[in-house]
């Protein structure tokens, strides 16, 4: 893969200014602590007196864009204000590229290129030369980035909270096991339909983890691997216990978009079985000639 995809790349580099992320974290901060008392409020009864341990940390950044992570031996859990920059930005991207009937296989180069490590490309938005004004007002990207900051910031933060709980949280450092997210998983969406909140776009974490996996790298320490039986276990109880999820039960839209994100995951899986190079994408191998300048994003 070329050292530089899109825009302009510096080696080791943050992938935003300190001093955005400082200001940043002023709006961000807020909804990642609304995102952990709930999660708290909503644990059953006999996983309360426990949680009275877990405490919440919020760095600038993490060791990766997206990191989150926790603290095994003081019980902390840790989502850096970069990491959800990143994915409000991410989210942002995708609802627009969709929306103009742009394939997903430019911004999977992105991802493979800015998760893998060495040289960073631009933040999302300014790497496809997208002014934040435009993402402002593109309705699709302002349901995004809501729905990710009600939904799939909860299902994040109960996914670590699930980790704490159950002994199976891994150190900075240390990768988690298949089994370990699969049952992580299920008790964060445990908490979601106890707050009646759907998990959102959870599957954007999922789809940014495949591109990384897909473009050869590793996956970084202290990740959360994706599997097909993961996608699956996931899909399996959206569809299975749908009814859980209070709203559904109503409201027809929210019942089709847990369908829709249900149905997407097990696609997702189907194409890790039968070994498709670049998930998610219906490429073979993204396009390198995305980016600024491509009829795409333009």
């Amino acid at each position: 893969m070329a050292a530089c995809l899109f825009g302009s790349c510096t080696a080791l580099a943050d992938l935003y200014d300190p001093a955005r992320l400082e200001t940043e974290s002023l709006r961000i901060a807020p909804l990642i602590r609304d995102a952990f008392d709930g999660v708290l409020a909503a644990l059953p009864p006999f996983d309360r007196d426990r949680a009275d341990r877990l405490r919440l940390t919020i760095p600038l950044d993490g060791p990766d864009p997206l990191y989150y992570g926790a603290r095994p031996a003081t019980g902390t859990v840790v989502i850096p204000v970069e990491t959800v920059l990143f994915l409000e930005e991410t989210a942002a991207l995708r609802a627009i590229l969709d929306a103009r009937g742009c394939d997903r296989d430019d911004l999977a180069t992105y991802a493979a290129a800015l998760l893998g490590g060495g040289e960073r490309p631009d933040p999302p938005l300014a790497a496809f030369g997208l002014p934040p004004e435009e993402a402002e007002a593109s309705a699709a990207a302002r349901l995004a980035v809501r729905s990710l900051q009600e939904q799939t910031l909860h299902f994040l933060v109960a996914h670590q909270v699930a980790h704490l709980l159950r002994g199976t949280a891994r150190g900075p450092s240390e990768i988690h096991s298949p089994g370990d997210e699969i049952s992580a998983d299920a008790y964060a969406l445990d908490l979601l339909a106890a707050q009646n909140r759907a998990p959102g776009t959870v599957d954007l974490l999922f789809l940014l983890e495949l591109w990384r996996m897909a473009a050869g790298r590793p996956a970084a320490a202290g990740a959360h691997p994706v599997t097909a039986e993961r996608l699956d276990a996931v899909s399996q109880r959206l569809l299975r216990d749908r009814d859980l999820f209070r709203a559904a039960q109503t409201d027809q839209v929210a019942r089709w978009e847990l369908e829709l994100l249900a149905f997407e995951l097990r696609d997702l899986a189907a194409e890790l079985r039968k070994g498709t190079p670049w998930p998610g994408t219906g490429a073979a191998l993204p396009r390198a000639g995305g980016g600024p300048g491509s009829a795409c994003p333009g």
